[in-house]
């Protein structure tokens, strides 16, 4: 087979869930497969490219880069239906969407698509208007009912989909689950010393990690700290938090939220980090809290579980499905019920260890390699299947 996978969702040079599953499982993919060749689409104007260095060391794959202003690109997807990407690409068996996007594809070419989650459905109020509109110009339910197949990453998100858009034939659709990466805990002494410094890392901390944006519930992660920071006992005296991850939609909401904390002193805030400053994070954390309203697949709390960090998380979308009874399962609404979680685990030592223990174990089950051959396995089903007559 041929097949052609659009890579444009690796635009923003971010390392989001979206990126973060797109570049594993690729890698996985081009890795265990020697058959079939693979074409990346890409499109950057003015020179604006990423590095893609590492798909192209794969002998079976190659790059089609495109120089076209991405709005007169999408404009002209979305309007005129052209030019097809497959097109462009050749004659390919497939077109892999890891992602949702403005696209275009003759009804010759099979399509699979990934869908991660449907919150700009379900919770639009947290979403920008921009990319509100965004979303709506894509058109996400019509890209679904073009596509051959579809890919959730979750029971929950399967869930969702069929019932919000109840015409999508459950037969083209597949629940594959997403890998998860061990933290590594293997970086020099020196190495965790300097980040730690640079970072301003305190010896005992609370952690979230993740976009700070208003479906991630920071607030509540915040409330639950002053709480338990105002019984002022010995467990929790010198206890900091740490938020970490890029800034998201509404993120200086968060920061006012901070500020006004009379605490304010003892949450450091890092953004961004690096994937060393990440694994550091991580594994120096006393207890990993991760209140999301919604997650279509939350890597995280995954994340978290890998280095041996108890983890509190919401019993909400996805997140019971991926860490179940090996975390600490809260109502993100209820932040006296996230303080009485957090009380007990600082306190009770069996209870931590045993969480931290149980949730690493959990971890795996979510193997990239697994997640590459079931995705694969769709791609060659979708290509066998004769054309709708």
């Amino acid at each position: 087979m041929k097949i052609g996978i659009d890579v444009r969702c690796l635009a923003s040079g971010k390392r989001t869930g979206v990126e973060e599953y797109t570049i594993r499982l690729l890698e996985e993919l081009f890795s265990m497969d020697q058959e079939n060749s693979y074409i990346l689409f890409f499109n950057a104007y003015r020179g604006e490219m990423i590095d893609l260095s590492w798909a192209t060391n794969y002998p079976n794959v190659s790059l089609c880069h495109r120089k076209i202003p991405n709005k007169l690109l999408n404009l002209s997807l979305w309007y005129l239906r052209w030019p097809k990407i497959d097109q462009i690409l050749g004659d390919i068996d497939l077109l892999f969407m890891p992602n949702v996007n403005f696209c275009a594809v003759s009804k010759k070419t099979k399509v699979v698509m990934t869908l991660h989650d449907l919150s700009f459905e379900r919770y639009k109020q947290t979403f920008s208007w921009k990319h509100r509109f965004w979303h709506y110009f894509i058109n996400p339910k019509r890209l679904c009912q073009r596509a051959d197949h579809i890919i959730t990453v979750s029971d929950a998100t399967r869930s969702d989909l069929a019932e919000t858009y109840a015409i999508i034939d459950p037969s083209h659709v597949s629940m594959i689950h997403n890998g998860v990466q061990d933290i590594d805990s293997t970086l020099s002494d020196d190495t965790v010393f300097a980040i730690k410094k640079q970072l301003c890392l305190p010896q005992k901390y609370i952690l979230y990690f993740g976009t700070v944006e208003p479906r991630k519930n920071i607030a509540t992660v915040i409330h639950a700290y002053e709480a338990l920071r105002k019984k002022n006992t010995t467990h929790n005296s010198e206890l900091q938090l740490v938020i970490a991850g890029n800034d998201g939609w509404r993120g200086s909401e968060v920061m006012k939220v901070i500020t006004a904390s009379l605490y304010a002193t003892d949450i450091i805030i890092t953004g961004a980090v690096t994937e060393e400053e990440k694994n550091v994070i991580f594994n120096n954390a006393n207890i990993f809290l991760y209140p999301s309203y919604y997650e279509g697949f939350g890597f995280p709390p995954l994340e978290a579980a890998t280095s041996g960090v108890p983890v509190i998380t919401s019993h909400t979308s996805s997140l019971p499905e991926l860490v179940g009874p090996h975390a600490i399962m809260i109502d993100p609404l209820r932040s006296d019920e996230v303080v009485t979680v957090l009380r007990s685990l600082l306190q009770d030592d069996v209870l931590y260890k045993y969480i931290a223990t149980s949730a690493k174990i959990n971890t795996h089950n979510f193997i990239w390699a697994k997640t590459a051959q079931e995705t694969q396995h769709a791609f060659s089903k979708v290509v066998a299947q004769k054309p709708a007559q």
